[in-house]
């Protein structure tokens, strides 16, 4: 029962979050799209390094250079995502559905990014499945 409860108040606070996002962020499709990346990213690791941390505070803050409650929100929200997604193939097709949607999105792919989080890996399984998601990105 008590499992339950947290779940419950966990998803509640997602939601929550969401929604506000939703109200108050300015094309929160845009920075959603951007943390669904990021994570999906991040999520091929195993164990999720200091390494991925740091990686996506710098390049929050370069994708928002003059804007660093963007940055932050871009942040938080990719952690939310990392920390509530249970099946990364299910983000990857959200992503590919995103696009479809809104085809500028294919634009915010970026390749050197892709790059850098690799850099961060050092189990071999987790390296070939990381090169697996770097061609679905190049295949999109």
């Amino acid at each position: 029962m008590a499992n339950f409860f947290i779940a419950f108040v966990k998803k509640i606070k997602v939601a929550f979050k969401f929604a506000f996002r939703k109200t108050f962020l300015h094309h929160h499709e845009s920075l959603e799209f951007r943390a669904k990346f990021l994570a999906s990213l991040m999520l091929v690791d195993s164990k999720i390094s200091r390494c991925e941390y740091e990686l996506l505070e710098e390049i929050s803050k370069q994708i928002y250079k003059d804007d660093d409650e963007r940055a932050t929100t871009l942040v938080n929200t990719t952690k939310e995502y990392i920390t509530f997604t249970t099946d990364i193939e299910k983000l990857l097709i959200n992503i590919y559905k995103m696009i479809q949607i809104t085809p500028r999105y294919k634009e915010k792919i970026d390749f050197e990014v892709i790059k850098k989080f690799k850099e961060c890996l050092m189990d071999k399984d987790d390296l070939e499945f990381y090169d697996k998601v770097e061609e679905f990105y190049k295949n999109i």
